[in-house]
């Protein structure tokens, strides 16, 4: 059918050295109206909550450029890929924020969040 989206289908996975320190977030996806009486009406947008990922990450040049290469590869936060979460869980993510790198003297400070699609 045409306008139809199709699943996003992962071509690699990032490298297990490259997963370390992230903060694991959980998001419950919740439809709000609001009216003007001051009333609100809420409900659960699914059955489960929405994974997600934050890492920021000071490493020496060689890691931050191999994360800056698996990045580029992905075309950012256009391509999904798998990741393996803290409990050995595969899992099908993208990027969710654009690149961020703070440079310092010998290494660099990079930060990215990662939002499970399936």
């Amino acid at each position: 059918m045409p306008g139809n989206v199709g699943n996003a289908a992962p071509s690699a996975t990032l490298p297990a050295g490259l997963c370390a320190l992230f903060t694991r977030k959980e998001d419950y996806p919740v439809m709000r109206n609001e009216f003007a009486s001051g009333d609100s009406v809420r409900g659960l947008l699914g059955s489960s909550t929405r994974n997600g990922w934050q890492q920021t990450r000071r490493g020496v040049p060689v890691e931050t450029e191999a994360l800056r290469d698996f990045y580029e590869a992905r075309s950012g936060p256009l391509e999904a890929f798998y990741f393996v979460d803290e409990f050995g869980v595969t899992k099908t993510v993208r990027f969710a924020t654009e690149w961020s790198q703070v440079l310092r003297l010998g290494r660099g400070e990079v930060s990215f969040e990662l939002v499970q699609l399936a």
